[in-house]
C-alpha cells in the first residue's frame, strides 16, 4: 500500500493530478519487493521514488521505505507500462512525459 500510495503522489509532482486519471496513463507491468526490516507502529517512514530507467514504452521506479533513522525497511523496483485505456494497448511514453520524469 505504501508504494502504491508512493507512485500516485510521484506522478502527480512529476504529471500532475490530469495524468492519473487520463485515458492514456501508467499501468504496473511488474513488481519486485524486498523486505528488510519490519515496519511498527508507531515508525515514522518516508516512501521515496525515482525513475530508474526510461524506455519506449515503459520505464522502471525504484521505490524505497526509509524509517526516521535512515534505515531502508523495504525496497520494490515497479516496470509501468504507458497504457491507452480506450485503445486496450500500450503506447510510447508522451514526450512531455518523459521530460518531466528526466527532469525530476
Amino acid at each position: 500500500m505504501y508504494f502504491d500510495v508512493g507512485k500516485s503522489d510521484f506522478f502527480d509532482l512529476t504529471l500532475g493530478r490530469g495524468a492519473l486519471f487520463a485515458p492514456v496513463r501508467f499501468l504496473a507491468a511488474a513488481t519486485n519487493t524486498s523486505y528488510i526490516q519490519q515496519i511498527r507502529f508507531p515508525d515514522e517512514i518516508e516512501v521515496t521514488t525515482e525513475v530508474e530507467r526510461i524506455g519506449t514504452k515503459s520505464l522502471t521506479l525504484l521505490q524505497r521505505i526509509v524509517a526516521d533513522d535512515g534505515s531502508v525497511r523495504s525496497e520494490s523496483r515497479s516496470v509501468m507500462v504507458a497504457f491507452d485505456f480506450e485503445a486496450q494497448r500500450s503506447v510510447p511514453v508522451p514526450d512531455a512525459w518523459r521530460e518531466a520524469l528526466v527532469a525530476e
